[in-house]
C-alpha cells in the first residue's frame, strides 16, 4: 500500500489486503458504468489470431488495451486534434487506445470457497494457529481434509453413487464428520464472528492465571491482536475469498513464428486454479444428488495450487517449476533487498583501503576519479554564471583532467564531510564521518590508528563513501559521527585509538641500521642537505650517512640512517 500526504509521497506500507480493496483496483468506470475486473475463463489468447479471448486472463476489458495507437477500425492512420493532445483516427474520428494501465490493472478470481493463505499457516508468526487456537498439524489436517484420504474406512465413498448416496446420508450425519466436510467455511465463520476486544482481555485475564510455559503464547497472542485492532485488520482476511491476479502486462507472451507463442509460467498457474474453481462451482451446484467425494477433492486441489502460488513445491517435468511469490520476498534478489532497498545512491563511491600514516588521523585520503565524480554537481554549480557553455560540455570540461579542477576541488572539499560505512554494519562504529583530502591512485588512505573501531585491515577491505548532502545531516556529521569523537567504544569503554602492530614494525624498521652499506657512505654538515636529497630521490630512506656534530666546540661525525633523521624529524614537529 503506498501512502500519500497532502503534499507528497511518505512510504509504503505493507498490510494484509481488504476483499473490497481488490475490487476496488481491478475496477474501471468507462461510460458511467462500472466494469468490475473478474476473470472467468481460464483461456489466455486465440492462437489464430493472437488476440486475447473475452473475461480471460489477458482480456482487454480487465487489463487494458494490447496494442498501442490502434483504433476500433484497425487502421494505424491517426491525426493530431489541434484543440487537444489526444490523438484521433482519421477515418472514424474515434480516439485511439492507449495501453497505460495494462501494467499496473489488477484482476481477481471470485473463489467458491475461502482458501487459508500459507504465510499465515506455516509463517514465522503462524497467525491461523494463534487466532484459532489450533496446532498447525490438526490445521493442514483439516484444509487438505486427510480424514477421508488417510482413513481406511471412508475410502468406500469414492464407489458410491448418487442413488446409494442418500442411504448412507444418517451414518454420516451420525457422526461428526460435517467439521470434516466443510473445513474451510466453519474456520472462515470462526475467525469472521471473531470480537478481538474480547479475546484479548480474556488473554490477558489467563496471563495471571496460566504457567510459564503457555506464557509465551499468550505474550505472542496479545501483541498479534493489538496489531489487528491498530492497523484496523479483520481477522478473516487470513483467508482468500479473491484471488488477486497480476496485471497482463507483467506476464506477457511474445509471438515467435508459425502461429508458436512463448507465455510467462504463472499463466499457467492462473489457468489450473480457474479450471478447479469452475469445477468446484458445478459440484457444489449437483451436491445435493452426487457423492461429496468430488467437492473434496476440486476443494483439496484447489487449496494445493494456490499453495503452490505463494510457496512452490510442485516440480515438473525437466526440473521446471511453477512461478511463486514467496521467491520474490526471499533471498539477496529479493523485491524489497536489491529494488527497494538495493539502489545505489547518486552522491557516493566505494573502493579498497590502504594505510597512510602521512594524513591527520581525521582525514581520509579519497581518489581524483571518486571525488570528481562525487562533486561534480558542485563543480558544474560553479560554472553555472558562464552562459557561454551548456551542462553536456561542462560535465565534459570537468571529466578532464585539469589543473584548475583539482584546484576547485580542494577548495570544495575543506569544507565538506564525507560519511565512511565498513560492511558489514554490526554497531555504530562502522559508520564515521571524516574530512576529505585529495589524493593520487585509486584506493582510499585510511589511517592506521582507526582500524580498531572499524574492524578493517589493509588485506583488500572496502569501504563505501558517502556526502551529506542537507544541513541538518552534515552537522549531525561533524557532531556526533566525527571520528575524533568516537576514540572510546561505547559497549565496553575500551580505547580504540591504540597500537597497532603497523606502528611497531614501522617504528623498528626505521631504527634499524643496515650495516652491510657501510661502503660508499655520505658524510653532511646539516641535516637540511640530507632532506632535500631525500625528497628528490637521490637518497634511499635506509642509506647509512656520517652526520655533523658539535658538543663543547669539539666536533665529532655520529654514524645514523635516514630513516632515524626522519623519525627525528617527525617527533621535533609533533
Amino acid at each position: 500500500m503506498i501512502l500519500y500526504n497532502n503534499i507528497n509521497f511518505i512510504g509504503l506500507k505493507l498490510n494484509i489486503l481488504n476483499p473490497k480493496q481488490i475490487i476496488k483496483w481491478s475496477s474501471i468506470i468507462y461510460k458511467n458504468k462500472v466494469i468490475i475486473g473478474e476473470v472467468l475463463i481460464p483461456n489466455t489468447i486465440n492462437f489464430n489470431t493472437g488476440l486475447p479471448i473475452l473475461n480471460g486472463l489477458f482480456c482487454e476489458k480487465i487489463f487494458d488495451y494490447m496494442y498501442i495507437w490502434n483504433c476500433n477500425c484497425n487502421k494505424k492512420l491517426y491525426d493530431i486534434n489541434n484543440y487537444s493532445f489526444f490523438l484521433y483516427c482519421k477515418f472514424c474520428k474515434n480516439k485511439l487506445k492507449i495501453n497505460i494501465n495494462r501494467k499496473y490493472k489488477l484482476g481477481f478470481i471470485f473463489l467458491n470457497i475461502p482458501i487459508l493463505h500459507l504465510w499465515y499457516l506455516t509463517g514465522p508468526l503462524k497467525v491461523a494457529s494463534l487466532l484459532l487456537n489450533k496446532n498447525i498439524s490438526y490445521l493442514k489436517y483439516l484444509i487438505y481434509y486427510k480424514y477421508f484420504f488417510n482413513n481406511i474406512k471412508y475410502k468406500q465413498y469414492f464407489y458410491y453413487n448418487k442413488l446409494n448416496f442418500k442411504s448412507i446420508k444418517i451414518n454420516i450425519l451420525s457422526t461428526n464428520i460435517i467439521s470434516y466436510l466443510f473445513s474451510h467455511n466453519i474456520l472462515y465463520k470462526k475467525l469472521k464472528n471473531l470480537n478481538l476486544l474480547v479475546e484479548l482481555l480474556n488473554n490477558k485475564e489467563l496471563l495471571l492465571i496460566n504457567n510459564k510455559y503457555f506464557k509465551k503464547d499468550l505474550y505472542k497472542k496479545i501483541n498479534l491482536l493489538n496489531l489487528f485492532i491498530i492497523n484496523n485488520i479483520k481477522p478473516n482476511w487470513i483467508f482468500l475469498d479473491l484471488l488477486p491476479i497480476l496485471p497482463a502486462g507483467l506476464r506477457p507472451y511474445f509471438y515467435i513464428n508459425n502461429n508458436m507463442y512463448i507465455i510467462s509460467t504463472i499463466n499457467e498457474n492462473y489457468r489450473l486454479i480457474i479450471l478447479k474453481n469452475n469445477k468446484l462451482k458445478y459440484w457444489l451446484y449437483l451436491r445435493n444428488n452426487i457423492c461429496f467425494i468430488f467437492e473434496i477433492i476440486e476443494k483439496r486441489l484447489l487449496q494445493q495450487l494456490i499453495d503452490y502460488l505463494l510457496i512452490n513445491k510442485l516440480i515438473l517435468k525437466n526440473n521446471n517449476t511453477f512461478f511463486n511469490f514467496s521467491k520474490i520476498f526471499q533471498g539477496k534478489y529479493s523485491v524489497i533487498k536489491y529494488n527497494l532497498l538495493g539502489k545505489r545512491v547518486d552522491f557516493s563511491g566505494r573502493s579498497v583501503i590502504t594505510v597512510s600514516p602521512n594524513i591527520r588521523y581525521n582525514n581520509i585520503g579519497l581518489p581524483y576519479y571518486i571525488s570528481i565524480n562525487i562533486f561534480k554537481p558542485f563543480l558544474i554549480k560553479i560554472f553555472k554564471n558562464n552562459n557561454k557553455f551548456n551542462i553536456i560540455f561542462k560535465s565534459l570540461l570537468i571529466n578532464k583532467n585539469l589543473f584548475i579542477i583539482k584546484k576547485f576541488l580542494n577548495k570544495l572539499l575543506q569544507n565538506q564531510f564525507v560519511i565512511i560505512n565498513r560492511a558489514p554494519t554490526l554497531h555504530r562504529m562502522n559508520l564515521q564521518s571524516f574530512i576529505p583530502m585529495l589524493t593520487e591512485g585509486y584506493s582510499l588512505k585510511f589511517y592506521p590508528l582507526g582500524c580498531a573501531s572499524f574492524n578493517a585491515d589493509f588485506d583488500g577491505d572496502q569501504m563505501s563513501i558517502f556526502l551529506p548532502l542537507i544541513k541538518t545531516s552534515k552537522f549531525e556529521a561533524n557532531l556526533n559521527l566525527n571520528f575524533d569523537k568516537n576514540i572510546i567504544s561505547p559497549s565496553n569503554n575500551k580505547n580504540l585509538f591504540k597500537n597497532l602492530q603497523y606502528y611497531k614494525l614501522g617504528i623498528n624498521t626505521l631504527l634499524n641500521l643496515n650495516y652491510n652499506k657501510l661502503f660508499n657512505i655520505y658524510y653532511f654538515n646539516s641535516m637540511d642537505k640530507i632532506y632535500e636529497l631525500y625528497n628528490n630521490n637521490r637518497l634511499n630512506m635506509f642509506n647509512l650517512v656520517w652526520i655533523k656534530y658539535i658538543n663543547n666546540n669539539k666536533i665529532f661525525y655520529i654514524l645514523t640512517s635516514v630513516s632515524r633523521i626522519i623519525l627525528n624529524l617527525y617527533m621535533y614537529i609533533y
